[in-house]
C-alpha cells in the first residue's frame, strides 16, 4: 500500500489503510507500507506489525519525478514480496503506480480519497492530461462514495472495473458504553460536566473549525451547562499553527477557557467518542469521513454538513442531522434542540449505531476488499 502521509503524522486516508490492512491480515493477505518521508523519521520501521518504507520527493518542479524514482526503485527491489499495489489516493503524485503495475507486471488499484480533490483538474492542461492518462492505467478503481461515483462518471475511463466500497470501523473498538462508564471516562480525560459538544479532526481551514467555534460560542456562551472540545493536530498546510494559534486566542479574549478544551490527537480516540454527547461535523469537503462513522458507532448523536459520504451516513432525524453553515438559524435551532432532548440524542444514537453494525463494519468490508484483490488475482495485469 501507497499513502502519502502515515503515522505519527495524522491521516483519515492512512488510517484507514491501517484498518484495512489488519482486517485482510485474518485472511492470510499481508501488506507493506510506503509512504513518503516527513520529518526525521526512520526510513524503514515496524508500526503495528507492518513494514513501513519512507522514501523522498523532491522539490519544485521535480518534486515528482524524484518520488517516482524512489518509488520504483523500492518497488523494483521488492518485487518478488508482492502481488498488487494498493494506492491510498487517485492525486497526480500517485497516479504513476498504474504505469509501474504495468511495468513489474503487478495488480493496480487505486482509492479515491476525497471528492473534487484527487481527481481535481484531471484532463485538463499538460498535467491534467498526464493525469488521465496515468489514472486510466489502474486496473481497478474504489469510489468511496456515491458523490465520488458520480465525479467518476463525467471522466471518460478505459475500463469499467469501478467498485463503491464506503469507510469501515472495528465496532468493537468503536462502542458504547454505559452511562457509569462515560462519567469514568470524562473524569479520567478531566472533562467538564453537562453537555459535551465534540470535534476530530485537524484544525484546518477544509474543515471549518473556526467557523464551529465561533458559532458554537456565540451560542452557548452563556449556558454553564456545555462545552466544546476539539481534538486533533494543526493541519499539514499550516505548518505554522496560525489558524489553531488564533483559535486558542479566541478562546482566551472570550472568556472561553472552561468551555472550550483543545486536545492534541490520540490513538485512543475511541474514548472521546464515549464520554461525548453530541458529534459536530462542519467541514467544507470530505471523501467519507471517518470521524463521523466512528462518532456514530459509539451511538453519539452527529450532526454534519452534507459533505460526500454523510448522505450513506445520515438520515435526517433518524441516524443523525444535517445542517448548513450559510443558512442564519439553521446550526442554532438544530443543535439547540439536540441539547435539549435527551431522549431524542440516545434514539438517533441508537439508530445510527445499527446503521454502522449493518453496513459499515471493517468485517464486512474487509471481506469485500479480500474479494477485489482476490478478483485483481484472476485478471492478468495488461501487458505494458
Amino acid at each position: 500500500m501507497f499513502t502519502s502521509n502515515f503515522h505519527p503524522h495524522y491521516s483519515g486516508a492512512a488510517k484507514q489503510a491501517v484498518s484495512i490492512a489488519k482486517e485482510i491480515r485474518k485472511s492470510g493477505i499481508e501488506t507493506f507500507f510506503v509512504t513518503v518521508e516527513n520529518g526525521k523519521l526512520k526510513r524503514h520501521e515496524k508500526f503495528d506489525g507492518f513494514d513501513v518504507y519512507r522514501i523522498k520527493e523532491g522539490k519544485g518542479k521535480v518534486k515528482e519525478l524524484v518520488l517516482w524514482w524512489n518509488l520504483f526503485r523500492i518497488l523494483y527491489k521488492k518485487r518478488k514480496d508482492f502481488d498488487i499495489i494498493h494506492s491510498h489516493g487517485a492525486y497526480y503524485k500517485n497516479s504513476i503506480i498504474g504505469l509501474m503495475g504495468k511495468f513489474l507486471k503487478k495488480s493496480t488499484v487505486t482509492k479515491i480519497s476525497m471528492s473534487n480533490n484527487d481527481l481535481s483538474g484531471i484532463g485538463q492542461g499538460f498535467y491534467g492530461r498526464i493525469h488521465k492518462e496515468l489514472f486510466n492505467m489502474f486496473d481497478s478503481c474504489v469510489s468511496i462514495s456515491p458523490e465520488i461515483s458520480a465525479e467518476l462518471s463525467k471522466i471518460s475511463l478505459r475500463h469499467k472495473r469501478i467498485r463503491e466500497l464506503p469507510n469501515g470501523v472495528n465496532s468493537d473498538r468503536f462502542m458504547p458504553v454505559s452511562p457509569e462508564e462515560k462519567e469514568n471516562l470524562r473524569e479520567k480525560l478531566k472533562l467538564p460536566a453537562g453537555i459535551i459538544f465534540l470535534y476530530v479532526g485537524g484544525i484546518s481551514e477544509r474543515k471549518n473549525v473556526e467557523w464551529l467555534l465561533k458559532t458554537w460560542s456565540e451560542i452557548f456562551k452563556d449556558e454553564l451547562d456545555t462545552s466544546l472540545i476539539l481534538v486533533g493536530p494543526a493541519s499539514r498546510e499550516d505548518s505554522k499553527k496560525i489558524l489553531i494559534n488564533s483559535l486558542i486566542d479566541y478562546v482566551a479574549q472570550n472568556g472561553l477557557a472552561r468551555k472550550v478544551l483543545f486536545r492534541d490527537y490520540t490513538e485512543a480516540i475511541e474514548k472521546y467518542f464515549q464520554a461525548a454527547d453530541i458529534f459536530i461535523l462542519p467541514s467544507k469537503n470530505e471523501g467519507m469521513p471517518n470521524v463521523l462513522i466512528e462518532a456514530m458507532s459509539c451511538s453519539l448523536a452527529c450532526m454534519t454538513t452534507k459533505v460526500s459520504g454523510a448522505s450513506e451516513l445520515i438520515i435526517e432525524g433518524e441516524t443523525g442531522v444535517f445542517f448548513e453553515t450559510d443558512i442564519k438559524g439553521d446550526f442554532r435551532s438544530k443543535i439547540t434542540w439536540l441539547k435539549d432532548n435527551h431522549e431524542e440524542r440516545e434514539r438517533i444514537g441508537t439508530a445510527a449505531r445499527a446503521l454502522i453494525l449493518q453496513k459499515f463494519c471493517l468485517n464486512k468490508i474487509g471481506k469485500e476488499y479480500v474479494d477485489l484483490y482476490s478478483d485483481l488475482m484472476i485478471l492478468r495485469p495488461a501487458k505494458f
